[in-house]
């Protein structure tokens, strides 16, 4: 049969099963920001990345590495919900429909447990450097 080891090609060597990516040269985040702003999933995955940036204490607390596990998993959550909605409104899904869900619910599973389960509190800082973000928009207003 071939594979991997055997000195003959496998059913993968020869294309079956593969699906060419185009890979871009340099990979930029935020790729939600160049979405369809339009649609009701985009929508949706905005949605839920603002949750998930708040419970996880705000952009600012996230690490470059936290930001970009946080945008899959919310894109991830989009992509199972649309199974769940479909069942609900009385559609059989398909086998492979089942398959890509469970395994978007099994990634959403492990990319929360990666970015941790419990809500983290935001930093607010010590009381001084408060009272001197507000005397210094105080003196910011009065210049106006």
């Amino acid at each position: 049969m071939g594979g991997v080891g055997s000195g003959r090609p496998g059913p993968m060597a020869r294309g079956q099963g593969l699906v060419r990516v185009r890979v871009p040269r340099k990979f930029r985040l935020g790729w939600l920001d160049r979405g369809d702003k339009r649609t009701r999933e985009y929508r949706r995955v905005v949605a839920r990345l603002a949750e998930l940036i708040q419970h996880l204490g705000g952009v600012d607390e996230l690490t470059a590495i936290e930001r970009t596990l946080v945008e899959r998993l919310a894109h991830v959550e989009v992509l199972a919900a649309r199974v769940e909605i479909a069942v609900r409104s009385g559609k059989e899904p398909t086998p492979l429909a089942l398959q890509q869900y469970f395994s978007a619910v099994d990634r959403c599973v492990k990319l929360s447990a990666l970015l941790g389960l419990q809500r983290r509190a935001r930093d607010a800082g010590t009381l001084q450097s408060y009272a001197r973000e507000i005397a210094a928009h105080e003196s910011d207003a009065s210049a106006d």
